[in-house]
């Protein structure tokens, strides 16, 4: 018993050995839609989307090549469900947290530049996600017509000149309460639920499916 428990897991170590790198290099299926709005049905390198991806290495026609968001409008992972899409962004400067306020009251915005957006949610309003260099998290919402970034802000609020010794106040700017309500006007019902969301990937989707049941619920009425 000691012999054969021994073999047996001798075995398993090697067959560890040959499958661990078969994961690490399998590919997915999915597909490109080019500037053109031609789909390119090919393989994805995996791992080379996970992230955000400043580009997509892929398998077409039996060759190895790269789209960018400046050759692309999206692409889709078939297997998962994954999809990111191109756009055009100026993602906004913003401090997330107390102690980094500025004392800018809007936070600066980044050069435009085409980029990958993960999209968390497709209806009425389409939200979007990407991540900058700090790895930090900027959400998007697209309708009709517009693209806007959803984000807080602190910033610090200087004292009123006739009272010069009050001391500066910081104040949190809860911008995309704001567009989430002006954009959501229809369905006035939700403000009281936006007024109490944070900046949440998963509390930022159920409001976009409440918001569609609503205009559905409205159809029917």
């Amino acid at each position: 018993m000691r012999i054969f428990g021994r073999y047996s897991f001798t075995a398993t170590l090697v067959l560890a050995f040959f499958i661990t790198p078969a994961q690490k290099n399998k590919e997915v299926k999915g597909f490109i839609i080019t500037l053109e709005n031609d789909t390119l049905w090919c393989t994805f390198k995996q791992k080379n989307w996970k992230k955000q991806p400043t580009e997509v290495a892929i398998k077409y026609n039996n060759k190895d090549t790269s789209f960018s968001p400046e050759n692309t409008n999206s692409f889709v992972i078939t297997s998962s469900q994954v999809e990111y899409v191109a756009r055009t962004i100026s993602p906004a400067n913003y401090a997330e947290k107390l102690q980094d306020a500025t004392t800018s009251k809007a936070p600066e915005l980044a050069t435009p530049q085409r980029s990958f957006l993960k999209a968390l949610y497709k209806g009425s309003f389409s939200l979007y996600l990407c991540l900058d260099k700090l790895n930090r998290k900027h959400f998007f919402i697209e309708g009709p017509g517009n693209l806007v970034e959803l984000y807080l802000h602190y910033y610090v609020q200087p004292p009123n000149p006739t009272r010069i010794y009050d001391p500066p106040v910081t104040i949190l700017d809860r911008s995309f309460e704001f567009v989430l309500k002006t954009l959501m006007t229809p369905c006035r019902s939700l403000f009281s639920i936006i007024e109490n969301i944070g900046l949440d990937e998963d509390q930022l989707i159920q409001v976009f499916k409440l918001y569609d049941r609503c205009l559905e619920s409205k159809k029917e009425n």
